[in-house]
């Protein structure tokens, strides 16, 4: 039987993984580009849509278009990114 490879339509990623700051409460951090892949390889899901984050009232850090972007090229079979504007 086939299996069906799916698509993340909301997901964020850091290029830069060294100087992202984690949660306090959490110790959470955003997934660098390597360990998303790594991820979606468990998941067997084929292609992620990155989303960035730029809006400073509501999260701790931002990521912006240009990580995007930038996850996206290096990884063009595996993203998709998206932009956003506030």
């Amino acid at each position: 039987m086939e299996t069906i490879k799916k698509i993340d339509i909301h997901a964020h990623v850091t290029v830069y993984p060294d100087i992202i700051p984690k949660l306090q409460i959490t110790g959470q951090r955003f997934l660098s580009v390597p360990e998303q892949i790594e991820m979606y390889d468990r998941l067997n899901i084929e292609t992620g849509v990155l989303l960035p984050i730029v809006s400073p009232e509501g999260q701790w850090f931002q990521m912006t278009n240009e990580n995007c972007y930038l996850a996206a090229q290096g990884n063009p079979e595996r993203f998709l990114w998206f932009c956003n504007v506030d």
